[in-house]
Order: structure tokens, then C-alpha cells, then sequence
């Protein structure tokens, strides 16, 4: 469970502690759509992290409820970009898109996402190109 403001979000639902004021809702909102979309990176940081630190136990923490496939593909971006190298701007699933590519190209296309606000699918449809 955690809280933004009155804003609490447990397991599956958000609740109110208390009736926000109007200029708290945006700020909110975007800060949980800001978290969202930073959650696969720091799921595989994490498991990086717990490999590093607990050696070959580490998959004993993962939840149950999780597949083993996801948490290796979570790992293998976070492994593959490194902080430095991800573009902020850019989410996850546009660094999945360029991911298999040589890492200049995939470099080159990520900027090139960033600099003409590019969504995911129109760099998968450019990495097409590269394939």
C-alpha cells in the first residue's frame, strides 16, 4: 500500500482518505501514470540488484503469481539499457521495440523516437525497416 495525498492505493483499488481538493487530482494522476510507466525498469533493476546481492537464490523471491518469463524479460531490458543508456522520454515498450538491434541503431532510433515524439508502434514500424 501506498499513498499520494489523500489518494491510497492498496492491492487492487484506490481510495480516498479524505475528499482531495481540486488542484490535487492532476498532480496525482500523473504521478501514478509517471510510476507505471517506470515499473518495468525498476522491476528489472531490482532483480539485477537481488542477483547481484543474493546470487543464485534470487528467483526464490519472486512471487509465485509471477511467470518466470517476465521477470527474465524485465532483467533482460534492464541488463541490455542501462539507466544512462534508456531515454526517459521513451517508455519500456519502446526500448522492447529496438532491443534485438545492433546497439548503435537501436540507439539511433530511440533519439530519433524522442526527437519527432514518435509512439511505440510507429518505432516498431521503423525497426521493420532495420530487420
Amino acid at each position: 500500500m501506498f499513498q499520494i495525498g489523500n489518494f491510497v492505493f492498496d492491492q487492487s483499488e484506490c481510495y480516498l482518505r479524505d475528499i482531495p481538493k481540486d488542484e490535487d487530482w492532476e498532480p496525482a494522476f500523473h504521478q501514478i501514470f509517471w510510476m507505471q510507466r517506470n515499473l518495468p525498469w525498476w522491476i528489472g533493476d531490482f532483480i539485477l540488484h537481488a542477483e547481484a546481492n543474493l546470487g543464485e537464490d534470487y528467483s526464490q523471491i519472486f512471487p509465485l503469481d509471477v511467470s518466470e518469463q517476465q521477470m527474465n524479460r524485465f532483467r533482460w531490458m534492464s541488463s541490455l539499457f542501462t539507466p544512462e543508456e534508456r531515454v526517459g522520454s521513451l517508455s519500456w515498450t519502446h526500448h522492447f521495440a529496438v532491443a534485438k538491434l545492433d546497439k548503435k541503431i537501436a540507439s539511433a532510433l530511440l533519439t530519433k523516437a524522442a526527437v519527432n515524439q514518435w509512439d511505440s508502434q510507429t518505432l516498431k514500424e521503423e525497426v521493420k525497416k532495420w530487420t
